[in-house]
Formats: structure tokens, C-alpha cells, sequence
């Protein structure tokens, strides 16, 4: 655990995490279950039908949840 800089510690986390779901033969991305770019905007867009509030510290819009959707391919 680096006390110094968190963000390491949590990108250290991440990893292991990911290669945990791996080790179970869990997929670890949206292209890995068959999922596209263009797919991207129709995610955002059912992620708020019917639930406009996402998140509580920092909320969530459709713009931001195609960035994370993207960062999921």
C-alpha cells in the first residue's frame, strides 16, 4: 500500500481485481462480451431510462458514462 500516492495504490487494485475476474473466466470488457463502439450511446442512454440520478459524490450524465463506457471497450 503506497501511502504517499493513493492513486498507485488504487491502479494496483484495479489490476489485481481485473486479473481475479480473469482467473474466474469472467469477462473483463465490453468488447469481450461482443460489445462496440457504436454501441456506446444506446449504453448511456438505457443507463437513464427510468433512473435520471446516477452517483452521489459526483453525479453522473450520459456524457460521462459514455467516457466510462469507452474506457470499458
Amino acid at each position: 500500500m503506497n501511502f504517499e500516492d493513493p492513486k498507485v495504490t488504487a491502479m494496483e487494485g484495479a489490476v489485481a481485481f481485473k486479473n481475479f475476474m480473469k482467473e474466474l473466466g469472467l469477462s473483463t470488457s465490453i468488447s469481450e462480451i461482443g460489445g462496440k463502439e457504436a454501441d456506446i450511446p444506446n449504453l448511456a442512454k438505457n443507463m437513464f431510462h427510468e433512473a435520471p440520478n446516477h452517483g452521489n459524490f459526483i453525479k453522473l450524465t450520459p456524457e460521462i458514462a459514455q467516457k466510462i463506457y469507452t474506457l470499458a471497450l
